[in-house]
């Protein structure tokens, strides 16, 4: 892969993979665009949906915190924490998060 790729673009590649089902390559590419972004919340939310599939909530959980300490108004972030607490029957949260 080039080395001047831009983040856009890693991330970009990165969601392609994943959604081939090639989840160790999509976790490598977001990864490695934290690597250059430590700020990424698009490649940390990547990571965290990955997780989630993985069924590795500690890490699903970790991944949204940081998300949201970087960027707490991000699309992806308040729907899966709505989805995160709809699923713990906390509806409440998840109302208000929807």
């Amino acid at each position: 892969m080039r080395k001047d790729l831009p983040v856009k673009a890693r991330v970009v590649m990165a969601s392609c993979y994943y959604h081939l089902g090639q989840f160790e390559m999509a976790e490598a590419c977001f990864k490695r665009t934290l690597q250059i972004d430590s700020k990424c919340v698009d490649s940390i939310l990547g990571l965290a949906v990955i997780s989630e599939k993985r069924e590795d909530m500690s890490n699903y959980i970790n991944y949204l915190q940081i998300a949201r300490e970087i960027e707490p108004e991000h699309s992806l972030l308040i729907l899966l924490l709505a989805e995160h607490y709809l699923y713990a029957k906390q509806y409440k949260l998840a109302k208000s998060y929807a």
